[in-house]
């Protein structure tokens, strides 16, 4: 598991400088039109979570890459913001892209920090920490050990605290695997929740189980959204020429909010955002 993560690492510290919050070089095709309605659906859960929120709470971006969903907190109000990510060059990144947002709103840059840390493990942070812990897009996924990392994510939350957490969904890569004419990697990812889209492997889940991981660490599920349940699964250029047409591509927004939520579609959606409450 240590080379594992040191291959992951080494990965991200080598696409650091070409990376950007829609950085995808998958083994088959990944609808980037699609990733922009789960990017709008991820906002959406936020903000209906945090509105309430005091805006000096702390949080926790725990896997944070470059920075973009710091970027959003920031720009939402929040001023208190802890990143970590796996990749010292991926943290350079993110410092350069928060510090020039910082500036211009006075927040001083003391209020950032910037932790390099594996998810699974980070001593470096005392438990009961933070108000909000987010882990979006994948890190949890990346780890292999989902149930360890969601257990140092509630670790380091508050009791009460909210936990965000997002990672890939199992059931929808089996059509496209078939479609890449991969059947050893659909009877791989079957039997063992693993799959290759990138140059290493990732944990793909379905909600039950990641219901069972929450119980097991002593948070309580809010809410499981699928993102998306439904245009990942529309062909990329007639997404694109809907898109085009803001009043269709609302439409579709408001579509996939309503069922998003449903659980007989959430285990082939795009990406499975949990939300949760560490118990008190």
């Amino acid at each position: 598991m240590d080379d594992f993560r040191s291959k992951v690492e080494k990965l991200y510290d080598k696409y650091a400088d070409d990376y950007n919050s829609e950085f995808i070089k998958p083994t088959f095709n990944t609808f980037r039109s699609a990733l922009s309605f789960c990017n709008d659906i991820h906002i959406y859960y936020l903000k209906k979570y945090l509105t309430q929120k005091e805006k000096n709470i702390k949080i926790a971006d725990i896997g944070g890459g470059d920075g973009m969903w710091s970027e959003f907190l920031l720009n939402y109000g929040f001023s208190h913001i802890t990143l970590t990510d796996i990749s010292q060059n991926m943290l350079e990144i993110a410092k350069k892209r928060l510090n020039s947002i910082i500036k211009p709103k006075n927040i001083p840059l003391s209020h950032l920090n910037f932790i390099k840390a594996d998810i699974c493990a980070m001593p470096q942070i005392p438990s009961n920490k933070f108000d909000v812990t987010i882990s979006l897009y994948d890190p949890v996924s990346y780890s292999l050990q989902p149930k360890q990392a969601v257990q140092e994510l509630s670790r380091i939350t508050k009791s009460g605290g909210l936990i965000f957490i997002s990672l890939d969904t199992k059931y929808r890569r089996v059509p496209e695997l078939i479609e890449a004419g991969q059947l050893d990697k659909v009877e791989e990812l079957l039997q063992t929740s693993i799959s290759y889209d990138f140059q290493h492997p990732q944990y793909n889940v379905v909600w039950e189980e990641m219901e069972a991981i929450f119980r097991a660490v002593g948070v309580q599920v809010l809410e499981f959204i699928g993102a998306p349940v439904f245009v990942h699964q529309v062909k990329p250029k007639i997404l694109r020429e809907l898109e085009k047409q803001s009043n269709i591509r609302d439409r579709l927004l408001e579509i996939e909010l309503e069922y998003g939520t449903n659980r007989s579609l959430i285990n082939n959606a795009g990406h499975l955002i949990c939300i949760g409450r560490k118990n008190l």
